[in-house]
């Protein structure tokens, strides 16, 4: 995607205010950690967010070679020397069929963004977008063998190219037959945002005029199709499955040319498809579509249509420009699911896309916390704590509740805060989630879509004094790394399972690492203990603290960037809220006063702690002083 400098400055300074938001009641002593030293984050928003030109896959994997097997290995399969010598833990087999599961799109976004908890850098500044899909569609692919792409093509032909054509441009002799839209399997916008197992589905279940073929073809047939239609997007497809060999470097393919000028407007149109992600799922025709669309200066115009039997939609004469960003939303089971925004092409004067909606379950036992990282920085009296964690939704549904917030929309996913912590805020996006009436658990209001890239950030401080026992319940079996990264050195953790890693470099900061491979039922707590001196808290100065790490920098620059964007969509269409208030910082005043409050908070406990004040004043003061801090986060 191409951003003018007009529109990417107000993105920054929109990026900028929402984790000000989110973030500026971390330090405690009045300071918004981040805000002044976050770098621009222009490289994600400026990029297309799919391939330019068919990706090739020569070329992505020479650019493996050359970047990634030290973790993943020479084939691929997770275990490259740093893995072997324990310096790395769990790299992810690319040849294992799990990948069935995820999106090209949501792979790339971990190249690009990075992933804190497998130690794994962001790519983002040191290969194109254009390497970026390379690397990512050799990877993606290695699932797949050279013999199932052979009788992928022979069912190919037999059976899909009457209708979709020998290249699946569309344009097959029966393409026209049923009176529907017949997709082309070559648009890589489309392609990218689909998973093989939807195409799995698509292929068995069929949708609008495609009927289902689950009884003509046997399973490794479907899936066999399944790997030959990827390769319909992609270049120099004999190296799909090869294992990576650092030669003569191949030239990346060039994004083509664009001969409208960037900043030009062009009536056009927007279309897509919606379909349907869980294997059998109900009809997607007139479902309830929304186009939204901002324009340079970030001004929001809303258009409706609905889906017609084959699940189509489309909005003719919409302005399309390279600064205009557009988003579509469906509704379908009284929740709505929407394609990731992208920026218009007015060369190509239309913008595409494929909004995946899913059947609902709400059995909890679909959902695994698959990694956990915490950053605890114990300052003063307090902790200052701030977890991610990684959700895997092992269905082909999404998962969704029918428990309500207060203000009436469904619950998703619902984390435990430790007992006597109070919540800072969510640096994964702001309005998507709630505190519970009791202040002890956080909902989240999002449906939990199929995948292992659900990412859920929150923040909170909890009373030190120079001790602290953390027992933290999690709602969902937790199954996988747990990281905990200690601040100062002076203070050491201790915990079974939980053993020490030895120091860990975090952007500029050392944190001391403490981590294992953790296996909890739902409903298990995780427990360990704290000890040691915290840093010091004088004229409302940290000592000693480098303010731009306090809050997960990886987190915060690699992968707030896009969740913030799917936020404010999702905002806006649950919430209704004021866009432009939503842009705004708070004022320095109410940052400030937010630090006091919660320096006073943890004053309290404190003081508390050591019966210096009786149970009633301690619980009137405290819920005071809550509720005005409650009253200024949510301003």
């Amino acid at each position: 995607m191409i951003v003018s400098a007009h529109a990417r400055l107000r993105l920054a300074a929109l990026l900028a205010s929402l984790i000000l938001v989110t973030t500026a009641c971390t330090g405690l002593g009045g300071e918004p950690v981040i805000v002044a030293t976050l770098p621009p984050p222009t490289p994600t928003l400026a990029e297309r967010g799919h391939p330019a030109v068919a990706p090739n896959i020569a070329a992505g994997a020479q650019l493996y070679a050359l970047n990634c097997t030290d973790c993943h290995g020479i084939t691929g399969a997770g275990d490259g020397q740093l893995v072997q010598s324990g310096q790395v833990m769990n790299a992810k087999n690319f040849r294992a069929p799990d990948a069935r599961q995820q999106r090209p799109l949501d792979w790339f976004n971990t190249i690009t963004n990075g992933n804190l908890e497998r130690l794994m850098p962001p790519w983002r500044d040191a290969l194109t977008e254009q390497q970026r899909w390379e690397v990512t569609y050799y990877t993606y692919t290695l699932h797949y063998t050279p013999e199932q792409i052979v009788r992928g093509r022979e069912v190919y032909a037999a059976t899909c190219a009457e209708c979709h054509g020998a290249s699946g441009v569309g344009d097959g002799e029966r393409a026209g037959e049923f009176g529907g839209f017949t997709p082309d399997l070559t648009n890589q916008e489309t392609m990218a945002t689909l998973s093989d197992q939807v195409l799995f589905n698509i292929i068995s279940e069929g949708q609008g005029d495609m009927h289902a073929l689950a009884d003509d073809l046997s399973e490794d047939d479907r899936w066999a199709a399944v790997s030959y239609t990827r390769t319909l997007t992609l270049a120099s497809t004999n190296a799909i499955a090869s294992v990576a060999q650092a030669a003569t470097p191949v030239a990346t393919s060039a994004p083509q040319a664009v001969t409208t000028p960037s900043g030009a407007v062009v009536n056009g149109v927007v279309s897509g498809r919606v379909v349907n992600g869980t294997a059998g799922g109900g009809a997607i025709a007139n479902l309830p579509v929304t186009l939204v669309y901002y324009d340079a200066d970030l001004r929001e115009t809303a258009l409706q249509a609905t889906t017609d039997a084959s699940g189509s939609f489309s909005f003719a004469n919409v302005p399309i420009s390279d600064t205009f960003q557009y988003a579509a939303i469906a509704e379908y089971g009284e929740r709505s699911y929407f394609a990731p925004p992208v920026l218009g092409d007015p060369s190509a004067g239309r913008v595409d896309f494929t909004v995946t909606v899913y059947e609902r379950t709400e059995d909890a036992a679909v959902i695994t916390i698959s990694a956990m990282v915490s950053q605890v920085t114990a300052v003063g009296a307090s902790l200052e704590v701030t977890q991610l964690f990684t959700i895997s939704n092992s269905s082909d549904r999404a998962y969704s509740t029918n428990q309500t917030t207060p203000d009436g929309r469904a619950v998703s996913l619902a984390f435990q805060l430790p007992p006597g912590a109070v919540l800072l805020g969510f640096p994964s996006g702001e309005g998507r989630f709630v505190l519970s009436t009791d202040q002890t658990t956080v909902l989240d209001t999002a449906p939990t879509l199929p995948g292992d890239q659900n990412l859920v950030a929150i923040a909170y401080v909890i009373p030190y004094e120079g001790s602290a026992i953390i027992e933290q319940v999690f709602n969902y079996a937790l199954n996988g790394q747990v990281r905990i990264l200690v601040q100062p050195d002076s203070v050491q953790l201790s915990g079974t399972p939980l053993t020490a890693l030895g120091p860990q470099q975090i952007g500029q900061t050392q944190w001391q690492g403490y981590g294992a491979q953790v296996a909890l039922a739902a409903g298990s707590p995780l427990r360990y203990e704290l000890a040691g001196a915290s840093l010091e808290v004088a004229t409302g100065e940290r000592t000693g603290v480098v303010t731009s790490n306090n809050l997960l920098p990886l987190l915060v620059i690699g992968i707030v960037i896009e969740i913030i964007i799917v936020a404010l969509l999702y905002v806006w269409w649950r919430q209704r809220r004021n866009k432009r208030a939503a842009q705004a910082a708070k004022p320095a005043s109410d940052t400030t006063l937010m630090d006091g409050l919660i320096r006073q908070i943890a004053e309290l406990d404190a003081r508390h702690e050591r019966g210096e004040i009786d149970d009633a004043t301690y619980q009137r003061q405290r819920g005071i002083l809550k509720q005005r801090l409650s009253e200024l986060m949510e301003k």
